[in-house]
C-alpha cells in the first residue's frame, strides 16, 4: 500500500474554493486510476496550508498522475502561494 500527500499554500481565505477544485477535478478521475483506494484534501485554514492524501493498493502509472497534477496546477494557479511538495510513502503498518 502506497500514500501520495501533496502539502501546499492557498491565498488567504482560499481553502475552501480549492477543495472544491479538488474534488470536482479528481473526483471521477482518480476512480479510474488503477490502485486507487481513496483520497482526502484537508485544510489549516490559519495558516492557509493544504494536504491532499491519497491511498493506493499499488503505486499508480507516476506519468499519468504528474499529467493529471500537471492541467490541475492549471485550473488552480490563482489560489496557490507557491509550489506544492509532491511526497511517496510506502505503509509499513496500519491499523
Amino acid at each position: 500500500m502506497y500514500i501520495f500527500a501533496v502539502r501546499a499554500k492557498v491565498q488567504p481565505g482560499k481553502a475552501e474554493e480549492f477543495a472544491q477544485k479538488w474534488k470536482n477535478f479528481y473526483g471521477s478521475l482518480a476512480r479510474d486510476l488503477p490502485g486507487f483506494q481513496q483520497a482526502y484534501y484537508a485544510a489549516d485554514r490559519a495558516t492557509d496550508t493544504t494536504l491532499a492524501v491519497w491511498i493506493w493498493s499499488a503505486k499508480p502509472d507516476e506519468a499519468q498522475l504528474r499529467q493529471a497534477m500537471q492541467e490541475f496546477s492549471a485550473q488552480i494557479r490563482n489560489l496557490t502561494a507557491g509550489s506544492p511538495s509532491p511526497e511517496w510513502y510506502e505503509v509499513l503498518q496500519h491499523i
